[in-house]
């Protein structure tokens, strides 16, 4: 698997498991606009780090 494809991998787990009931919806909306994003390529970093502090945040809870 790709880098590239890492923040889209762990997007779609946590927005396909029960861990999206749990999200903020600030969270969610961040999640949802980074996958937007991906299909218009205007990503920034920033975004990428907003994106694996949630996914630190709601790791335990996938497994």
């Amino acid at each position: 698997m790709s880098a590239d494809s890492e923040p889209i991998r762990i997007i779609q787990l946590l927005l396909g498991s029960e861990v999206s009931n749990y999200l903020e919806s600030g969270e969610r909306l961040h999640l949802v606009t980074y996958l937007q994003k991906t299909q218009s390529e205007s990503l920034d970093e920033k975004e990428l780090e907003i994106i694996q502090k949630i996914f630190r945040k709601y790791k335990k809870d996938l497994s």
